[in-house]
């Protein structure tokens, strides 16, 4: 049957503070976006049109990136929020290109089960919570009787149905419209408004007569913040740390990452060409988007083999961290950053937190143990020390879970056992160069505190006034790999105290980019390290 489908994604998405900066189209479920989930219900062969009007490029170079050879005509919304404006107005928009069966989907719906083509007419039904906020209908078996669009129980009532009943049959924003002629006269000769917008309920109440049938789905919603988390951790089974201006999606044998701030996109791809060989091939960027090659292997925080760590190592040394001989123009450039990167941004995120939580620096009973306030452990830093770096080409967020043990499998992409993924776009405003030792100290601080404990949530932090207590595991490989790598460090006549130096002003930077407890923890153990570092001690 030749049919299209029509994804309605112009709206602005308001109740999903998630989607802010993006549309709600693009929010990932199990690391794959809405959309893309959406157009996997249909042949290859089955056209797609998208009303687009929010953050309509975001949603095109994605939909592009992901998905490079499916037909898509995107179709412009005029009027996404001003009167008039809605689902249905978005639909009439695409009246042109839909003179034709099709099925219509909302951006924000996902099922479980497959979607029928549009042979007859037909709407997708589950069980709402309230009539006052969704179009239900009156059911007859399996056909539409009448629809109620966002009335209330007592207007329900009056019409002479049952406002419980009708509640089992809410629309989810899934049909099949077959008799499409008639549904677009319906839908262009009636302009009523309800909850305030053109609504789908204007066309689909011309097609009653013909009849309407009503399919049960597993639905679920995206629309608001609370129904999207819920989505997520329902269908997840990938967990991510979430980073502020940033998702990654997981599309075919692409990885996608999108950044809010459309430069880091941008200097990511240069920085990428000064790491050839080290990070996966880049294969298409566009705006706030880039695109690498998927690497299969194991993430080298989940191999236990302490073989394998050594020769990341000596692999890092040959290919990453070579001492690079700078001009003074460099040298200075290279100062300046540093200042900026390790003090200025110190300094920044620590106000940050302190902001986000609504509390002042003061001392802090940590674990048992005074310390004093973050003000006053910053001001014994000695910050021209700690900037006079070592130049390398370096990975900027060389964390266990960002290197890729590839197994001779990823040998396409880069012919090397190691493959590092999600490195960082800058550092201090340089892209061809930044401090060997910052790589140290990102790998070091990951192997004590690691993705897996957090988001597994096998850590306890409890701050009452000025006093904290916390603890987390350790997972075991991960620390024998500690002292594997701080062996290394020290044979190779690297500065350990440097790097452990580094480490806990990298827990005292991230702290305020994440969700609670989990900021808390970093704050406090940042602030606890801190200050055992600058006495020369050192505790896990």
């Amino acid at each position: 049957m030749r049919y299209k489908v029509c994804i309605l994604a112009a709206g602005r998405g308001s109740r999903v503070s998630t989607a802010a900066g993006i549309n709600k189209a693009l929010l990932p479920v199990d690391s794959r976006a809405m959309i893309t989930r959406i157009l996997d219900w249909f042949p290859h062969d089955v056209e797609a049109v998208i009303a687009v009007g929010h953050e309509a490029e975001k949603v095109q170079q994605f939909v592009d990136l992901a998905m490079p050879l499916r037909r898509i005509k995107y179709i412009p919304v005029d009027n996404i929020s001003g009167p008039g404006a809605g689902p249905g107005y978005s639909l009439l928009c695409c009246r042109d290109e839909l003179q034709c069966p099709f099925v219509l989907v909302a951006c924000d719906t996902l099922v479980l089960e497959p979607v029928p083509q549009p042979k007859e007419n037909w709407i997708g039904i589950d069980k709402v919570s309230g009539s006052e906020s969704f179009l239900v209908a009156e059911m007859s078996g399996d056909r539409v009787v009448r629809l109620f669009d966002k009335m209330v129980g007592a207007e329900i009532e009056r019409a002479g149905a049952s406002p419980s009943e009708v509640c089992k049959s809410g629309f989810i924003g899934l049909a099949g419209i077959n008799d499409y002629l008639k549904f677009w006269e319906g839908l262009a000769g009636n302009d009523a408004i309800k909850a305030g917008e053109r609504q789908t309920s204007n066309g689909l109440e011309s097609l009653l007569d013909d009849g309407i049938r009503g399919y049960p789905f597993t639905w679920f919603d995206t629309g608001t913040d609370e129904n999207y988390h819920a989505t997520a951790q329902q269908l997840g089974s990938t967990h991510f740390l979430e980073k502020p201006g940033e998702f990654v999606y997981f599309e075919y044998n692409r990885v996608i990452k999108f950044f809010s701030d459309a430069t880091r996109a941008e200097n990511r791809v240069c920085r990428a060409a000064h790491l050839d060989g080290v990070v996966p091939e880049i294969v298409g960027n566009s705006g706030h988007y880039l695109a690498y090659r998927f690497v299969p292997g194991s993430r080298l925080s989940d191999v236990t083999d302490p073989a394998v760590f050594r020769r990341f190592l000596e692999f890092a040394m040959e290919r990453v961290w070579k001492p690079l001989q700078l001009t003074s123009e460099q040298e200075d450039a290279f100062r300046e950053a540093s200042v900026t990167f390790y003090r200025d941004k110190t300094e920044k995120r620590v106000a940050e937190f302190f902001s986000k939580m609504t509390i002042r620096d003061s001392e802090t009973i940590i674990n048992g143990d005074a310390v004093p306030s973050v003000r006053a452990l910053l001001d014994q830093v000695d910050w021209d020390a700690l900037t006079a770096g070592v130049a390398v080409p370096f990975h900027g967020d060389a964390q266990p879970e960002n290197i890729i043990v590839t197994n001779g499998k990823g040998g396409e992409a880069t012919g090397n056992e190691f493959v590092m993924v999600d490195w960082r776009e800058e550092f201090g405003g340089l892209l061809e160069f930044g401090d060997f030792y910052y790589d140290l100290g990102k790998l070091h601080h990951a192997l004590i505190i690691t993705g897996e404990v957090i988001r597994d949530e096998q850590y306890q932090v409890s701050v009452s006034g000025h006093k904290c207590d916390y603890e987390y595991r350790l997972r075991s490989h991960l620390l024998y790999f500690l002292k594997e790598f701080e062996a290394f460090i020290e044979e190779r006549g690297f500065d350990l105290w440097r790097v452990r130096l580094i480490t806990a002003l990298i827990y005292l930077n991230i702290a305020p980019l994440h969700h609670f407890p989990y900021d808390q923890l970093l704050f406090y153990h940042g602030k606890y390290t801190l200050h055992k570092v600058l006495h020369k001690e050192w505790v896990l």
